[in-house]
């Protein structure tokens, strides 16, 4: 028999996705913002950068509980 995932298995997993999704969010917005050079393409790339980091802090502080 398999053993089930904890929920603290699954939390994390779920918020590795996220940071994932943040990333490649992060990622396209920093192209965008090389390439017009407009204030709200780096605003959205300041933003989605603050999400990885934001997520990356959320899976640190449950790996610790």
């Amino acid at each position: 028999m398999l053993n089930q995932p904890t929920d603290a298995t699954k939390r994390r997993l779920a918020l590795t996705a996220e940071i994932g999704a943040a990333a490649v969010l992060a990622a396209l917005c920093v192209t965008l913002a090389v390439q017009r050079d407009t204030a709200l393409a780096v605003i959205l790339a300041v933003g989605s950068a603050s999400f990885v980091v934001d997520a990356t802090r959320r899976v640190r502080r449950g790996n610790r509980d």
